[in-house]
């Protein structure tokens, strides 16, 4: 039996959702009204990509990509976008994250919480792919929100072996 979540856990796991969406492409830039990237900061972003420890792409996500270029209308853009996408206010001063690799408090709402952040912090680990458990419960349940998460730690974990 299924624990009834509550509004502030379903806000976070459509936050989830909406980032790993648009962090493989499955929600494109035009649909939410953020700026599109051009060709050649697109394969400038590949080489530099940072996987989180779930596996989504931050390189990819617009809270990331606001902070790093300091672009308040992407904040403003993105927030709006994302409050309508999840019928609750996400104010742009909340758009502000350096990425879940990074070491500083900058992160957008739920990374400073996650479970999966913290176990890969504990363990001192890039992501999960490294991980001995790999497959453990909370990835899995995660997974089952964000399929292209597991796609790319599987792709991680082929590369590595």
């Amino acid at each position: 039996m299924k624990k009834k979540q509550s509004r502030r856990e379903f806000c976070k796991n459509c936050l989830l959702v909406s980032l790993a969406m648009f962090s493989c492409g499955k929600l494109s830039s035009r649909e939410n009204k953020i700026p599109a990237e051009s060709d050649s900061q697109e394969k400038e972003k590949k080489m530099k990509e940072m996987i989180a420890c779930c596996g989504l792409v931050c390189t990819k996500c617009p809270a990331y990509i606001a902070t790093q270029k300091n672009d308040d209308e992407l904040r403003k853009k993105t927030s709006e976008s994302w409050s309508k996408m999840f019928g609750a206010e996400i104010k742009p001063e909340s758009i502000n994250c350096d990425g879940c690799l990074s070491n500083t408090h900058r992160l957008f709402g739920y990374c400073l919480e996650c479970k999966i952040r913290k176990c890969c912090q504990e363990r001192k680990l890039a992501n999960c792919a490294e991980c001995q458990d790999y497959g453990c419960e909370k990835l899995m349940a995660f997974f089952n929100q964000a399929p292209e998460a597991k796609a790319k730690l599987e792709e991680l974990r082929r590369k590595k072996s």
